[in-house]
């Protein structure tokens, strides 16, 4: 995947395609990262026509999970952004960074001193 961020000053812009995409089908998006998007009015009709439309696919086994996964994806994705932080910050390799970034909510314990010493300094509450 390639990601690049420009201002163009016209019209046209060239893009140069990795050798890897030639003859393969690839999708190009081009949006202002300036503007917020308006949300568009969603007419009450149209969305209770569709209620329950997805129940027949539905794993009954897993539904009590749904409360929580919107909470734990986004507690996951924050313990990996602080990971980084660590890793970018203090001398530890990152999976010790991984660890001091999950010691906020688990308790971790471990004979690594500058692991320990991480743990010590970024340990705000164990709730």
């Amino acid at each position: 995947m390639i990601r690049e961020v420009i201002r163009p000053q016209d019209s046209s812009i060239t893009i140069n395609i990795p050798n890897s995409y030639i003859n393969r089908e690839v999708e190009f998006i081009v949006f202002p990262l300036d503007e917020q998007e308006t949300p568009q009015k969603i007419d009450k009709q149209d969305i209770s026509s569709l209620g329950g439309s997805l129940n027949k696919y539905a794993n009954i086994s897993k539904i009590d999970l749904e409360d929580s996964a919107w909470e734990k994806h986004v507690t996951d994705k924050y313990n990996i952004i602080k990971a980084l932080i660590i890793f970018a910050d203090k001398n530890l390799d990152f999976v010790d960074s991984v660890l001091c970034a999950k010691s906020i909510k688990y308790e971790v314990k471990t004979f690594d001193k500058k692991l320990n010493k991480c743990i010590e300094n970024h340990s705000i509450s164990k709730d």
